[in-house]
């Protein structure tokens, strides 16, 4: 493999998807809900989509902000955090949580028009 070669897939970002662990989607459904009940779905998407580049950053973040983060929120376990923080680690994560926010966001809206 020449320099070039190198070069050209040292910056390569693939559209991976990231296949959660059931403790994963779990921890990403009880985040989605945690946002969607509090009517953040749009501030948050666009927060996590802008962040997109520094998924794994975040996940530092969370790691060392784990012991807090699961007293405050209170809509998630310690364990949680720390599965989501797990799972942001990877590429395609934030798609992943992204697309869950949005279908628990329909589901929540579409829960009205059912019961009228």
């Amino acid at each position: 493999m020449n320099f070039v070669t190198k070069l050209r897939h040292a910056f390569a970002v693939d559209g991976e998807k990231a296949e959660p662990t059931p403790e994963q989607v779990e921890a990403v459904d009880a985040f989605a809900g945690w946002v969607t009940r509090r009517g953040m779905t749009s501030p948050i998407l666009l927060m996590l989509e802008s962040s997109k580049p520094l998924n794994w950053t975040v996940a530092q973040g969370l790691h060392f902000a784990d012991p807090v983060l699961g007293t405050v929120l209170r809509a998630m376990t310690a364990e949680q955090v720390r599965h989501l923080a797990t799972f942001l680690e990877h590429r395609g994560s934030i798609d992943f949580i992204t697309a869950r926010i949005e279908a628990i966001d329909a589901e929540q809206r579409a829960e009205p028009e059912n019961n009228a």
